[in-house]
């Protein structure tokens, strides 16, 4: 029996995982894809976010109204959520997020937004349609891919020679995030094409991390070389950590430690029943390598598809 009325969208968009090799409760995952669908169908459509977004963007022709999210009926209990997004917050990147409670196909994804919700967004003229899929749709722009593992499948992994020299350090305050910030700003100005890939992450975030105990600077032979940071955060109903940062410090990389920090750290902090997760952009393929060195698999992409 269904807990809400958007547990039907979390039956799709259940679908979009491929959990071949993770081991999740499919019950108790429908209902935490519905909670997040509900939560994020009720924050986008509060008066004070509508009126903020309409404010920011500043764009002609729109309204509080068309930042609205949308549940149309089509025919035979087919229903669809759509609503406008902005990519990174750019409003030269505007985009249409849709979710169905049907299974679809590109193609008739094309043709229901041709001939069904493109009037709600012309004046945003968006670029493209994002939606999700646990395979990799031929002519699509992914743009973030989920990827995924058991923490006790990481734990048995081969241990690399990099980490027994490799301590992990718990700052005592936020003194760490001013050389974070510096290494980041290194980072940018030697590949500025990643400006709107790898992003840093605000002081509130990492403290959020370094206050649960989630964030560690890497320390090699006695000297620092780099930072990881992590969130409790559940997946698909299921304790997990998701990581919101690993770096490596210039002089540093390239030498293996970024997948011997993580590692090390999945060893120590997470527990053995927890799913270890993250998205990260598919152009960012260094941080891709590492993950998968770490036995995460990629699981679900983000898709883009051109309107047009």
């Amino acid at each position: 029996m269904q807990q809400n009325k958007f547990d039907d969208f979390a039956e799709i968009s259940l679908s979009t995982f491929n959990l071949k090799n993770i081991n999740i409760d499919h019950t108790k995952a429908i209902v935490a894809l519905g909670k997040e669908i509900e939560a994020e169908y009720e924050e986008l459509n509060s008066r004070k976010v509508r009126e903020d977004r309409h404010k920011y963007f500043n764009i002609s022709n729109t309204e509080i109204e068309d930042y609205a999210e949308r549940i149309l009926d089509l025919d035979n209990n087919r229903k669809v959520i759509c609503g406008i997004r902005h990519l990174g917050g750019q409003v030269d990147q505007p985009f249409v997020n849709i979710l169905s409670n049907f299974t679809t196909t590109k193609t008739e994804l094309m043709e229901l937004y041709n001939f069904k919700l493109s009037k709600y967004f012309a004046p945003f003229k968006p670029k493209h349609l994002r939606y999700y899929s646990k395979n990799k749709i031929a002519s699509n722009e992914i743009r973030n891919s989920y990827l995924v593992q058991n923490a006790a499948t990481i734990k048995k992994g081969i241990q690399f020679d990099l980490e027994k020299d490799l301590n992990l350090i718990s700052p005592d305050n936020y003194d760490y995030y001013n050389n974070y910030k510096a290494e980041y700003e290194k980072f940018l100005m030697k590949n500025p094409n990643f400006k709107n890939i790898v992003q840093l992450n605000d002081l509130e975030l990492m403290e959020t991390s370094r206050k649960a105990g989630l964030l560690k600077t890497a320390e090699y032979k006695g000297e620092t070389i780099g930072l990881i940071a992590g969130l409790k955060d559940d997946f698909l109903g299921k304790p997990a950590v998701y990581f919101i940062e690993i770096l490596v410090n210039e002089g540093w990389k390239r030498k293996g430690f970024a997948k011997a920090i993580q590692r090390k750290f999945i060893n120590e902090v997470c527990q053995a029943d927890e799913i270890v997760w993250g998205t990260i952009d598919m152009e960012n393929q260094a941080s891709i390598k590492t993950a998968k060195a770490n036995l995460r698999e990629e699981i679900r992409y983000e898709n883009f598809m051109k309107l047009g």
